[in-house]
């Protein structure tokens, strides 16, 4: 799909080594703080091989695949990217799913040593809705922006949702509740906030440079 000289398209295979950096970017935040990184204890070497042996696979479903990212490109050079699927689809909720892939490549024994980790960002979590449009890990090369690609990008992942689920009439997007120019991005795009949840425990520190998340939709 083409629209003001950019071009959408979904990613595949070859895509992986750039979805890993989006992934990074989207949530590092500006930051140093990788809560992939900090929560499986692992340096950026490790996490990234990891990162993109799990992106390989086609598993639809949640953004540990690379199948369920699209795409904006200028001259065949890919400038933005963000995930999206459908929630629940074929009963596959995304957060059972992201467990089942992290713990499988991890190896058990890593996982279960993330398990108080996974508890403490777990105070912050927010549930996803069966049935809407999910959105997530959104990126746009930093020359870029400013340019109004976040919400173009979104607005052709909705088009090419609705094609083909016509049924799904909402799109969720879930982002740290101190990321203030996302949620303006957001905004701008026409998502309204609908919940935030907070903490009080201080070791979210650790792993995340917010204490909250937030939710955000828009009928579709």
């Amino acid at each position: 799909m083409k629209s003001n000289n950019y071009t959408f398209v979904r990613a595949v295979e070859s895509d992986c080594p750039y979805i890993v950096e989006a992934i990074n970017e989207s949530e590092k935040m500006g930051t140093d703080l990788n809560s992939y990184e900090r929560i499986f204890e692992l340096d950026s070497k490790g996490w990234n091989s990891l990162l993109l042996s799990m992106l390989e696979e086609d598993i639809e479903g949640c953004e540990l695949s690379h199948i369920n990212h699209f795409l904006i490109k200028q001259d065949d050079v890919t400038i933005g990217s963000c995930a999206a699927w459908v929630e629940g689809l074929n009963s596959n909720l995304s957060g059972l799913l992201k467990s089942q892939i992290l713990s499988f490549s991890l190896g058990i024994e890593k996982w279960k040593s993330a398990l108080e980790s996974l508890k403490i960002v777990n105070e912050i979590s927010i549930s996803r809705k069966i049935n809407t449009l999910q959105l997530e890990s959104f990126f746009i090369k930093n020359e870029f922006r400013g340019k109004g690609l976040t919400s173009l990008l979104i607005k052709n992942v909705i088009r090419n949702f609705k094609e083909r689920y016509p049924e799904i009439n909402t799109a969720q997007i879930i982002l740290l509740g101190n990321n203030i120019s996302a949620m303006k991005a957001y905004q701008k795009a026409g998502f309204i906030l609908k919940e935030e949840k907070s903490t009080s425990n201080s070791n979210i520190s650790n792993f995340y440079p917010s204490n909250s998340k937030i939710l955000m939709e828009k009928e579709i």
